[in-house]
């Protein structure tokens, strides 16, 4: 949220602002509520105002429009409710996909994580306090795993100009180490 005002907005009304986005979302956190119910609240609360205000955003407006007619009464997910929607519901018949920052909280049979290439996880050249966020991210998602997790890396990178070699992320490195040392 903060990104899209990041340039209108000092950091004491992007703070409100924020703050007031955190209370709408607390507010409407209702397991059992429909979805449609929910993304109306957060559309006339916040989404669309960013949208209108953002040209570059037209994409995104898109695929909300479409989301939001097939939430709405007769559409092909009217019957989802918050909990479906946010894939919290630990259905068999499905995967969920979500980021690092989503996941603290959720718990899997099985975590698979992706990209754990330097570059990726994390990103080269962090300062020490990025770097310690960008490691506990990394914990908070193996951390999520009952039974089983798959960590992938490549060792490169899409940049500016094509693929980079850059190897595989640290942190897996470091894992490695402190399994070895526990005998693991």
């Amino acid at each position: 949220y903060r990104a899209f005002h990041r340039a209108s907005l000092d950091d004491s009304q992007a703070k409100r602002e924020e703050q007031e986005l955190t209370a709408l979302l607390w507010e409407l956190r209702a397991d059992q509520q429909p979805a449609r119910e929910f993304v109306a609240s957060l559309r006339n609360g916040v989404v669309d105002h960013l949208l209108a205000a953002e040209l570059a955003l037209a994409d995104q407006k898109e695929q909300l429009d479409r989301m939001t007619a097939a939430l709405a009464e007769g559409g092909a997910l009217a019957s989802l409710d918050i909990t479906s929607l946010g894939g919290r519901d630990g259905s068999p018949d499905h995967l969920n996909l979500l980021t690092l920052h989503s996941a603290k909280g959720c718990e899997y049979d099985v975590v698979i994580m992706v990209r754990l290439d330097l570059g990726n996880l994390p990103w080269r050249n962090e300062t020490p306090e990025k770097l310690r966020e960008s490691r506990r991210l990394f914990y908070v998602g193996l951390t999520r795993a009952r039974d089983e997790v798959h960590m992938l890396y490549s060792g490169f990178v899409d940049g500016r100009y094509g693929p980079m070699r850059f190897g595989r992320s640290p942190f897996l490195d470091e894992l490695e180490a402190r399994m070895r040392a526990a005998g693991i």
